[in-house]
């Protein structure tokens, strides 16, 4: 896997992710001093050259640090009863069962569920 494009957030990025999903799930893995959030990540020979149908770029790496483990995490705001509509989030799912290590889908569900707490936690 190549790493060279992939970004290791800190809490100063947060306002440079765009996308409200993406930018929810990092606020809260970065509240987390023991995790490490990497973004954009490619799996499986994926690359910014290379958009063939065996690779995707997924959103996030999560590391927890005090016990060295890693999940791959692809954020979508799509209800999960909806994610087989889409042949984008098909392709990266397969991908990702593909790919061998560790993963989670978030979905719109999910979503509203971390926004709710970090605005609790704010409070």
């Amino acid at each position: 896997m190549s790493t060279e494009n992939v970004k290791i957030l800190t809490v100063q990025d947060l306002g440079r992710i765009k996308n409200w999903g993406e930018r929810t799930f990092a606020e809260a893995c970065l509240g987390k001093p023991h995790i490490k959030l990497e973004y954009q990540v490619p799996i499986n020979g994926h690359n910014h050259q290379n958009g063939n149908g065996g690779s995707s770029l997924i959103d996030f790496r999560v590391t927890n640090l005090k016990v060295g483990k890693s999940k791959l995490v692809e954020v979508t705001q799509t209800q999960r009863k909806n994610l087989s509509r889409s042949s984008r989030k098909v392709r990266q799912i397969e991908n990702l069962k593909g790919n061998g290590e560790p993963f989670v889908v978030l979905t719109g569900e999910n979503l509203a569920l971390i926004d709710g707490h970090l605005r609790r936690r704010r409070y």
